[in-house]
């Protein structure tokens, strides 16, 4: 027994109406959703370069209070400034720039990183805990780019006010950088 479905002109017509509601709505989502970039090793995202420099910037600063707290600064010279006034390094200094120039480069493995501090030691990439890539603070920027690893370089004075800090003068500063090429 075969039975026939008639559907009438005005049901015909809300049934095309309601699809095409449907098919318009999903677009227009989708194209004014922000659809998140991910970084590879060769093209990084600018909005997660922009969460990995906020937390570097205060895991650093975290380290130089810690350093502060144990009160073993073991300040060394640098040498000279051009002005000839002492250029000191202290351990906050060396943990700051560990901390921020390694976690860095654990998360975007072919960035170019310039620190004001040198260290000759290697470092134990295992060891470095990988930033966080999408920060709550940076979740409401909306759009992103991606941009080519070769063309971001980044700063870093993993403690600003090396003087002040060995004074015991608590207003120093962590800073990262970028340039884009």
């Amino acid at each position: 027994m075969v039975s026939n479905i008639k559907i009438s002109p005005v049901g015909f017509a809300v049934i095309f109406i309601i699809s095409g509601c449907i098919v318009l709505y999903t677009q227009r989502v989708w194209r004014y959703q922000s659809f998140e970039m991910k970084s590879t090793p060769e093209q990084i995202s600018l909005k997660e370069l922009l969460s990995v420099s906020i937390e570097m910037a205060e895991k650093g600063g975290l380290e130089v209070v810690q350093v502060m707290n144990e009160k073993k600064l073991n300040e060394k010279s640098k040498g000279e400034t051009k002005e000839g006034a002492n250029n000191p390094v202290t351990d906050g200094d060396m943990r700051s720039h560990r901390i921020m120039t390694h976690g860095m480069k654990k998360a975007f493995p072919n960035l170019k990183v310039i620190s004001e501090e040198h260290e000759t030691l290697k470092w134990d990439e295992s060891e470095v805990k990988m930033p966080k890539m999408n920060r709550d603070e940076v979740k409401s920027i909306t759009g992103d780019t991606v941009i080519s690893a070769g063309d971001i370089t980044v700063w870093i004075d993993p403690l600003d006010a090396t003087q002040e800090y060995t004074g015991m003068l608590f207003q120093v500063y962590c800073f990262t950088s970028q340039q884009l090429v």
